[in-house]
C-alpha cells in the first residue's frame, strides 16, 4: 500500500496484519459475517484497511445514499448493522443503530455526536 498524500507505505504483510487487527476490533463490537456496514470514508489508506477487514469478517460495505428514503430502503433490504464514518454520520433508526458507530478522525476534534462512538484508530490496536 502506498499513499504518499498521507505519508503511508506498507508492505502486504503489514497491511494484512492491520486489516486482521481491525477485523478483530469490529467483531468485538458485534459486526458479523453477512451484515452490511455503511461507510462514507474517502479514498484513503483507511478505506482500503476497512474493506480488507470487512472481507476478513465476511461483511459487506455500502456507500450511504444521498437521501433518507434511499437510506431507509437500503436498511430495509439488507442487514445493515452499523456505520463507519468520517463526517459524523450516525444512524437514526433501524438495525444500523444497533452497533456502535466507528469514526475516523481526519481532523483533530472532529467526532460524531452519537453516543458510544469508537475511534477507528482504537480498533487497529486489537490483536
Amino acid at each position: 500500500l502506498l499513499a504518499p498524500q498521507q505519508g503511508i507505505s506498507m508492505e502486504y504483510g503489514q497491511l494484512d496484519l492491520k486489516a486482521r487487527q481491525l477485523a478483530t476490533g469490529l467483531e468485538d463490537l458485534g459486526y458479523v459475517a453477512g451484515s452490511v456496514i455503511i461507510s462514507d470514508f474517502p479514498n484513503t489508506a483507511e478505506n482500503l484497511l476497512l474493506q480488507c477487514a470487512l472481507a476478513h469478517v465476511g461483511a459487506a460495505i455500502a456507500t450511504p445514499p444521498k437521501d433518507e428514503a434511499a437510506m431507509a430502503a437500503l436498511c430495509a433490504a439488507h442487514d445493515v448493522r452499523g456505520v463507519v464514518t468520517v463526517d459524523g454520520m450516525a444512524p437514526t433508526a433501524g438495525p444500523a443503530k444497533a452497533l456502535p458507530t466507528v469514526y475516523l478522525e481526519l481532523e483533530e476534534g472532529l467526532r460524531p455526536a452519537s453516543r458510544g462512538a469508537v475511534a477507528f484508530a482504537e480498533l487497529l490496536e486489537h490483536s
